[in-house]
Parts: structure tokens; sequence; C-alpha cells
């Protein structure tokens, strides 16, 4: 009955990491979250199978969980420190870091190991352990500001220097990058600029209207 129920969590979750999470809106505070859920769901669940077998016969689940963990110790610590690395956020996809025997970009973290691509482009698999324990540093700071495409439409006479300047004072675009406007017709313009936050998009559609 557990083997069925830790199966069936399994697939659960697979499903919703692959097709729920990745349609949300707020996708990236979801998934903080929702990663620090699962592995307290695997942990809560791997108490009450191992309590379960402990109670069936404590000597021979001792012997088991002894040879499993020995045999297996290189694979179970890489687990422990992706487990860690995944709950406390310590690093996430995307962050830029520099170790002694890599650097580049994190692109997938798996709980085993971790994936980086460096600056030739090339997918370095880098076990947890090695990452977790490793003297280590962030080449530059993740930031969440990307450039979008807005098509804007007044009744008004504006100018291309109107639509920049009410750009430019818009709260949700960042000033200090390359704000541009490109008149597209009577009372039609296309502004790309880069917008602090992707859950900023609907707000700056509304300031635009």
């Amino acid at each position: 009955m557990y083997l069925v129920i830790g199966i069936v969590m399994y697939f659960a979750f697979r499903i919703i990491d692959g097709y729920v999470i990745p349609v949300m809106k707020e996708k990236k505070y979801v998934n903080k979250y929702w990663q620090r859920l699962q592995i307290t769901v695997w942990l809560l669940y791997f108490y009450i199978l191992v309590s379960v077998l402990f109670e069936m016969d404590m000597i021979k689940t001792i012997l088991f969980l002894g040879v499993v963990i020995g045999l297996g110790w290189t694979y179970w610590r890489n687990i422990f420190s992706g487990i860690v690395i995944r709950f406390n956020q310590d690093l996430k996809e995307g962050d830029m870091i520099s170790t002694d025997f890599a650097s580049g970009e994190i692109v997938n973290i798996n709980l085993a190991q971790s994936e980086l691509k460096n600056a030739k482009g090339e997918l370095v698999v880098i076990p947890n352990y090695k990452l977790k324990s490793a003297v280590l540093k962030q080449l530059q700071e993740k930031t969440n500001i990307k450039t979008h495409s807005f098509s804007i439409k007044t009744d008004t006479d504006l100018k291309t220097e109107d639509v920049y300047r009410k750009a430019l004072n818009c709260p949700y675009i960042s000033s200090n990058q390359d704000i541009l406007v490109e008149k597209k017709g009577v009372g039609e313009f296309l502004v790309k600029a880069f917008v602090v936050d992707d859950c900023f998009l609907e707000e700056v559609d509304g300031y635009f209207l």
C-alpha cells in the first residue's frame, strides 16, 4: 500500500511540475514554495514508511537501511545536498556562478546532480555534493529585467517623443535601460522596453491605455 502511495505521489508531482507550474502566471514564486512542499511531503512519507518497517521487523529494517546507505553513500550524499540546495534556495536556475572546477549558468537543479552551461555553451554535469561543498561565488546578480514589446493605440494626436516620455515615467519599466518607440501608423505605436518583472506586464498595458 505504501509503495503504491509513493508511486502515485511521484507521478502526481511530475505532472504538476511539467504541466501545471509552467503555465501559472506567478510560476517563479509558486515554484519556490512548491519545491519546499514536495521535499517536506517526501521526508514525511519516508519517515512514516521507515516507522512502519521498524514495527514489522526492526532488526531487518536496520540491516537493510545500513546496506542501502552504505553501498550508495556517494549517491545519497548528493541527494541530501540537492535537498538542502532546493529547500534553502541557495542556488536557482539561471544563476551565474563560478567555482574552482567550473563556471557558467545553472540551467537545471536535480536532486542528485545539477547542470551548468559554461561560456563555450557546453553542458557540465556537477554532483550536488561537490556543488554544495565547493567555494563558489556569484558572477553577477540575477535580475528579473526582461525586454517586452507593447502595441499602443490612442485616439489623441501623440508624437513619438510623447510616448517615449510616457514610457520613461512608467514605474514598471526600467528607466536605466533602452526604451525604443516606433510609430506604426496614425495613433499606433510599438514600444520596446525592459520590464522590472513579468508580473507587471498587465500593469504596463493598463498604464498605456
